[in-house]
């Protein structure tokens, strides 16, 4: 569907982003569209699509994997190439030095090279809240994260997406306090927010097929939804530049 990205993407926004300003124009996305980074838990693997088989919990570009299909609309629109290092059961310290897997601590050496124009960190905090987290710490890392990544790239941007809203039985915090801290860390620190939580529900009142069984990840239909909803977002951020 993405393929023919401009054409086929034109659902309406949800998530307001404000237009770019002269500060946006010498160093980021509206500058040069030529690499972007994803980081990110099971959210931006794949996982929960058709075809899934990645041996190691890592990204798989499936057909239905929201990541991929937006990874293949802008390289088909602005020729960017999308560096993904998100893994299954990821959370922001894993990025950090000292996170649990090779893949992860080594997306800050990699974002160093690559010297990406955007970095999108997706589903921030969703395994915080599944594993119940002291939400004061989640933000001190996601703050730390933020700093690391413009020390590793002055002048990137940077985008926060929103999960939706597990409604998690066994949370003790509603997923709307993660949100509302994830919110605040975006606003002191200058980074956009894509907020998914409007566009689809909770898996105990959706009743448009958009999750998996498990009733933590979303299915082929749920992440293209997403695709198309962040491509809409890229799309008139980028006319704004």
């Amino acid at each position: 569907m993405l393929a023919s990205a401009t054409a086929a993407l034109t659902a309406t926004s949800i998530a307001a982003i404000p237009p770019a300003t002269a500060q946006d124009m010498p160093t980021g996305w509206c500058a040069d569209r030529a690499d972007l980074t994803v980081l990110g838990p099971s959210s931006e693997t794949g996982y929960g699509t058709t075809g899934y088989d990645s041996p190691d919990g890592t990204y798989s570009p499936t057909p239905h994997a929201w990541v991929a299909q937006f990874a293949r609309a802008a390289d088909a629109t602005w020729n960017t190439i999308t560096d993904v290092h998100a893994r299954n059961g990821a959370m922001i310290w894993d990025f950090l030095p000292g996170g649990r897997w090779p893949s992860t601590v080594a997306a800050l050496d990699a974002i160093r090279d690559t010297q990406p124009d955007l970095v999108l960190v997706g589903g921030v905090f969703a395994n915080e809240y599944l594993n119940n987290w002291d939400l004061a710490h989640a933000e001190r890392n996601l703050r730390r994260l933020v700093t690391e990544l413009r020390t590793a790239r002055p002048g990137v941007d940077l985008v926060f997406t929103i999960y939706p809203d597990i409604d998690w039985p066994e949370s003790r915090r509603p997923w709307a306090d993660w949100a509302e801290v994830i919110q605040r860390v975006a606003t002191d620190t200058g980074t956009r927010v894509i907020d998914l939580r409007p566009l689809i529900d909770t898996p105990y009142n959706d009743t448009e097929g958009h999750w998996s069984d498990d009733h933590a990840h979303l299915n082929d239909h749920g992440q293209t939804e997403v695709a198309q909803h962040v491509w809409n977002e890229f799309e008139t951020w980028t006319r704004r530049c």
